[in-house]
């Protein structure tokens, strides 16, 4: 196949040809080549930088850099396909076009003769634009793909490339992602022997058969199945005839890894890749269908917020609550879509912990960190569970200060003074405790005037 390419030079040898030509006319001129008496040399050998001067002469002038640099690679999948006989073209589930860096892509050094004299260097900033995909053969650059497929058929998936310097790099640049193919099939079954319509045929065809997949995302919360949230979903095969053998395999994190009959039922296993799943169907062992699915997952905190204020302001004993919010990112890291519940496992024991129990906990050696005198009546709530949007999810936490605190509860005012601490983690998927997919391990630090999220941890 004949394709145009993005070329990576400029116009170098013309270039080269009206530097070589300005050069020698400036030493002619200048005297050094056919020096004269009245072309005598300057006894002042330093000029001033920035100001021209007869004795500097400028030596070089030429192109550097490419054009252009890739960033990020293309890439197009599948790139065989496998259609049944009659149907349209199935299109590649993932195309990703390339994207190229800025480049300096001329430089022009201008270098003199005598000492202390100026280097100047101009530089032009290259950007380049990709277009959307092109699908392109031997006969047409934009293919009209068939309303069904009735012979294999092959097609370059393109992009045009433009460069912001039509100069130094011609434009627009044709560039091949890949090269698609698509197999018609037709899958054929052993007529049975009572069948009356098959006195003058023993087969039957598969002429149009189609294959379908109801999400092609679903959820994964370690079992637990929160409102709102798709955790399975569907693959099917129709327009099979009677008597075929369907067969499934299915590659990534998703039960079942095999099947058989005109449908399965898919359930994640675990977070995957975008397209991580790949579902095959067979029927009679010929692949008709392939068919791609991602699972999704709960899978970090990202911090938002640390607020600290009294309850109230004129409240008459000392007191703080200070809320902790964050942001639920799951595995490809966008933020999940809807409200979800959250839980505590505040001391890391994987099962629900009473304020009595947490309370006794952290005034434990390791845990108690005022030193100066055993610390007296800091309490601590349940561990809790509850739904929180993905935007906004916070922790409250409270200290209110009877008169019997040792030490004494403070106003916020930001003190460094550490007084106990747990080390747990926190879930997402359910409100019981150390249920779902635990996103974070932190250290619930308490200080005498505020608390915080600390060496906070994506497991």
């Amino acid at each position: 196949m004949s394709k145009k390419v993005l070329k990576l030079a400029g116009r170098r040898p013309m270039l080269l040809a009206v530097v070589m030509a300005t050069l020698i006319l400036g030493l002619l001129f200048s005297g050094w080549l056919t020096p004269t008496p009245s072309r005598a040399q300057t006894s002042n050998p330093n000029p001033t930088a920035n100001q021209e001067n007869t004795n500097c002469v400028a030596t070089t002038n030429a192109w550097s850099g490419t054009c252009p640099t890739v960033i990020t690679n293309s890439s197009v999948s599948p790139t065989s396909i496998v259609v049944c006989y009659s149907n349209a073209p199935t299109m590649p589930t993932n195309i990703i076009a390339p994207v190229y860096s800025p480049t300096n892509i001329f430089t022009q050094l201008i270098t003199y003769s005598t000492t202390n004299c100026i280097t100047v260097t101009n530089t032009e900033n290259v950007t380049y634009s990709v277009s959307g995909i092109m699908w392109t053969n031997f006969t047409s650059p934009y293919t009209n793909f068939p309303a069904h497929v009735t012979n294999q058929f092959s097609v370059d998936a393109d992009v045009y490339v433009t460069s912001s310097d039509t100069n130094a790099c011609p434009s627009p640049g044709l560039i091949n992602l890949a090269t698609v193919t698509w197999y018609p099939i037709q899958v054929t079954v052993d007529a049975p022997d009572y069948d009356p319509d098959a006195m003058n045929a023993n087969v039957r065809s598969m002429d149009s058969c189609g294959c379908g997949l109801g999400d092609a995302t679903i959820w994964w919360f370690n079992g637990e199945k929160p409102d709102g949230y798709v955790v399975s979903t569907k693959a099917s095969v129709t327009g099979v005839p009677g008597g075929a053998t369907i067969a499934w395999t299915v590659t990534g994190p998703a039960t079942p890894a095999t099947g058989s009959g005109s449908e399965i039922t898919l359930t994640g296993t675990g977070p995957s890749a975008e397209h991580g799943v790949i579902i095959t169907a067979t029927v009679n062992g010929t692949q008709v269908c392939q068919q791609f699915l991602t699972v999704l997952a709960p899978h970090s905190l990202l911090h938002q917020s640390d607020i600290d204020k009294s309850i109230p302001s004129n409240y008459p004993l000392l007191a703080y609550r200070s809320i902790i919010t964050d942001s639920i990112l799951d595995n490809l890291g966008h933020v999940l879509p809807q409200k979800v519940p959250v839980n505590e496992d505040i001391d890391g024991d994987g099962a629900a912990s009473s304020s009595a129990t947490l309370t006794a906990e952290a005034k434990k050696s390791g845990n108690a960190d005022y030193t100066a005198n055993p610390i007296v009546g800091w309490k601590w709530g349940d561990e809790e569970g509850s739904p929180y949007q993905p935007t906004n999810c916070f922790d409250t936490i409270t200290r209110i200060d009877d008169g019997t605190y040792v030490p004494n509860v403070l106003n916020p005012q930001y003190s460094t003074v550490k007084v106990e601490h747990l080390n747990g983690c926190l879930y997402v998927g359910s409100t019981s405790i150390a249920k779902g997919v635990k996103v974070q391990t932190l250290t619930w630090q308490i200080y005498q005037d505020h608390a915080r999220h600390e060496n906070t941890k994506t497991p």
